[in-house]
């Protein structure tokens, strides 16, 4: 249903009342203007709603949403926040997207009809992250901290992130409160970021230098935080660099993790959502129960502790991983790890052989060309890929279809309320 609602003759901006038909991978609803595809932000699949056009090309439009007129049954809230566009979509609806997205998306890239299994999930939407990054601007006169809208130098001011652990919203309430009576001239603080153990809050301070009034401004925050860090800015369009000065309190955070514990300190790759990470990493142990494993893209070995395997051979570029790797295997009293560091491309050749399986997790570009082609020469019979983008896990199973089967395929939902993804996928040697 599409029909024209409002021209505004002023401004000629055309509203139009569409009802939506699907919802895409980036949350976006979809329906069809004069048989051009438009993807609306704000709706979801099964609504009726005005919209207005805010960009049109030969092939699709894009356009936001004015007035919801009918809901989705799955709407739980007409909220909408740019770090959560699904706020207001249930998380059973949330699940359902996820799986369906999955199978299209491989279906699409590879032309293989995959079985997609349900959702993991631990039945949580909101205040699940363990860590965020809010940013800072001076807005009428006085500096903001909050969140930027996607593609615009627009930062939307926050009290409370629906996404953050309640301890890290306690702290967000303390530095509103401290930046309003705090007379802060400075344009040099960046960010702020905050990670917790659920518990003890690091506060890491994103700085472009150090400047005069450094010192007051951590006298006064660390009457309310744990562990406080500065930052050093590297390149402008980083959160973090890989240059932090301990300045008070706690250097690392104890993150208990089921039975295992790391220190966390403020450059330090964990999980973000760490009750739904046991799950993933429990379907993971499963998949590679009694096998000789390669960890792949290892970070502090992680998921070569979890496992309950034979043997794990763990690669990781980041000498600073693999040092805070080499204390916590010391911690935990695991032995069956070995640490090994290296680029992945360079590392593989010389452990494949000595494996029956591999867990790969790596960044979101996914594998290379040279590590596929090594893994179809050495022909290791498991492989357990952990895939943060959907795109590039297709791309890489494909280019794995002739020699591998797919047994399993299941999604993670490990950020409720976004539109991000994980997939655990296990693929077999035919």
């Amino acid at each position: 249903m599409v029909e024209v609602y409002l021209i505004t003759s002023i401004a000629k901006i055309m509203r139009l009342k569409v009802k939506t038909n699907d919802l895409d991978y980036q949350g976006q609803g979809v329906t069809r203007i004069d048989d051009k595809v438009t993807f609306i932000k704000g709706m979801f699949d099964d609504e009726v709603g005005i919209i207005e056009i805010t960009k049109s090309k030969k092939n699709f439009q894009q356009a936001k949403l004015v007035e919801l007129i009918q809901k989705n049954k799955q709407r739980v809230s007409e909220n909408s926040f740019d770090y959560a566009p699904f706020f207001g979509l249930s998380l059973k609806a949330e699940c359902l997207w996820q799986q369906k997205i999955t199978k299209e998306t491989i279906k699409k890239i590879t032309n293989l009809d995959v079985e997609v299994e349900d959702t993991i999930t631990d039945g949580k939407k909101l205040n699940y992250r363990n860590k965020i990054t809010l940013h800072v601007k001076h807005i009428g006169g006085s500096l903001k901290i909050g969140t930027y809208e996607e593609n615009s130098n627009y930062l939307e001011p926050i009290e409370t992130h629906h996404l953050a652990l309640p301890v890290i919203n306690d702290k967000i309430t303390v530095l509103n409160k401290w930046l309003k009576t705090f007379k802060l001239e400075t344009n040099d603080i960046k960010n702020f970021t905050l990670r917790t153990n659920g518990k003890d809050v690091m506060l890491i301070i994103g700085i472009k230098l150090k400047f005069e009034g450094t010192e007051s401004i951590i006298d006064e925050l660390k009457k309310h935080f744990e562990s406080i860090y500065l930052n050093i800015e590297k390149r402008s369009f980083e959160n973090l660099s890989d240059e932090s000065i301990h300045v008070y309190g706690l250097e690392t955070l104890k993150m208990t993790f089921n039975h295992l514990s790391f220190e966390i300190g403020p450059e330090s790759f964990f999980q973000v959502n760490k009750d739904v990470a046991i799950l993933m990493y429990d379907e993971i142990k499963k998949l590679t129960q009694n096998h000789t494993v390669i960890d792949a893209y290892a970070g502090m070995a992680s998921i070569g502790q979890y496992i309950d395997a034979k043997k794990v051979y763990a690669i990781e570029s980041n000498l600073d991983s693999i040092i805070q790797a080499k204390k916590i295997l010391k911690v935990n009293q695991v032995d069956h790890v070995e640490l090994i560091h290296g680029q992945v491309e360079e590392k593989l050749e010389a452990y494949i052989k000595h494996a029956d399986a591999i867990v790969f997790d790596p960044p979101r570009s996914g594998l290379t060309e040279s590590i596929i082609e090594l893994v179809k020469l050495n022909q290791i019979k498991t492989i357990v890929y952990v895939s943060c983008d959907l795109k590039s896990l297709a791309r890489d199973i494909n280019g794995l279809k002739d020699l591998y089967d797919i047994k399993k395929i299941i999604p993670v939902r490990m950020f409720p309320s976004t539109i991000h993804m994980e997939t655990i996928t296990l693929l077999s040697l035919k």
